[in-house]
């Protein structure tokens, strides 16, 4: 597994600042409050620079994208420096960023916007998850009213923007409108997905709802095109025959955290030292020496770990999380080996 020869598509989560209190979030309980021992943190915007202008210098990139394991991107203070380091030292790469966009103002999202502009092609995916009477059920803690203001802002300048739709019983019956709402702010597409506890009932912190899923147990993921997609390279990975069932190295990406630390997927993140939250189970694997702060990009990608003793531990089932989520999903996943 040779990766730092292969990774094309960086995932980043810069950030483990909240605004919202989502139910089924690993860095609250239940919709409450945040657990107990997670460290705060912004990626520093310098440490990124150096990354972007002198570690990866003469690689190419497809793809970075802003995740959100430990936080929403857009609560990092300086998201748009980041963004201008990406446009000038990596205009080959289309950027991403995924967010409740309950934060900030209506000026914010169009500086914003106008900066993703620069960039090869760009999709900010902007999570609304019912109408003014139902969306803060999951989202909580947040304003539709605010994120619809954002969303309008960012796109009237020339934004690219998607609503992303987790689809529960309490929103089913909305999503038709909730399109008609996307094609109003004037997004590109709805993208509706079924949430990822589909078999469960969501108890949420305060016990005063519960968010259940009979009625969406077998709902089927689709993206609804509304107009043209400016989002040109959406990143699709090379089908090649690899002897691995590791997704995310089959789509040739990594997962940067909040503290630097890189991982090989957003999962194994979530085993992130300064949170304490899940069991840290990735034999050998130095969070210090794996770190963006301490280490060049590439020739922590080319170390020993990333290119020997990982391929030991998927081989030989060693971590839990691989086995969860790679190992024994290869094939629903519609991944080759």
């Amino acid at each position: 597994m040779q990766w730092s020869k292969r990774v094309q598509f960086i995932q980043v989560d810069p950030t483990s600042y909240c605004n919202a209190k989502c139910v089924s979030c690993v860095r609250n309980i239940d919709g409450g409050d945040t657990i107990p021992h997670l460290q705060l943190n912004h990626i520093d915007p310098k440490v990124w620079d150096r990354v972007m202008s002198k570690d990866t210098k003469g690689s190419l990139f497809k793809k970075i994208h802003f995740n959100g394991v430990w936080g929403d991107a857009c609560m990092h203070p300086e998201l748009i420096a980041i963004c201008e380091s990406i446009v000038t030292h990596h205009p080959e790469a289309s950027i991403g960023i995924a967010t409740n966009g309950s934060m900030r103002d209506t000026k914010w999202w169009e500086k914003l916007s106008k900066v993703l502009q620069r960039a090869k092609s760009h999709k900010i995916e902007f999570a609304i998850d019912g109408l003014e009477d139902t969306h803060h059920l999951y989202r909580r803690n947040t304003s539709f009213k605010k994120i619809c203001e954002n969303v309008k802002a960012f796109n009237d300048v020339g934004g690219n923007a998607e609503i992303v739709t987790t689809a529960f019983d309490y929103n089913v019956e909305q999503l038709d409108a909730i399109t008609q709402l996307a094609t109003d702010l004037g997004c590109c597409s709805h993208w509706i997905r079924p949430s990822f506890a589909k078999n469960e009932t969501l108890e949420v912190y305060d016990k005063s709802y519960k968010i259940s899923h009979d009625k969406v147990k077998n709902f089927k993921r689709k993206s609804i095109i509304l107009k043209e997609d400016k989002y040109k390279t959406t990143y699709i990975p090379e089908q090649a025959e690899l002897d691995t069932p590791c997704i995310w190295y089959q789509d040739m990406r990594i997962q940067i955290d909040p503290w630097g630390t890189v991982w090989p997927c957003c999962w194994t993140a979530t085993r992130a030292p300064q949170a304490k939250a899940e069991p840290f189970d990735m034999p050998g694997f130095d969070p210090q020496v794996n770190n963006i702060y301490e280490n060049k990009l590439l020739d922590i990608l080319s170390n020993s770990w990333y290119n020997k003793r990982l391929s030991s531990i998927i081989d030989n089932r060693e971590s839990v999380v691989c086995n969860k989520f790679c190992i024994n999903k290869t094939k629903v996943m519609n991944r080759t080996r």
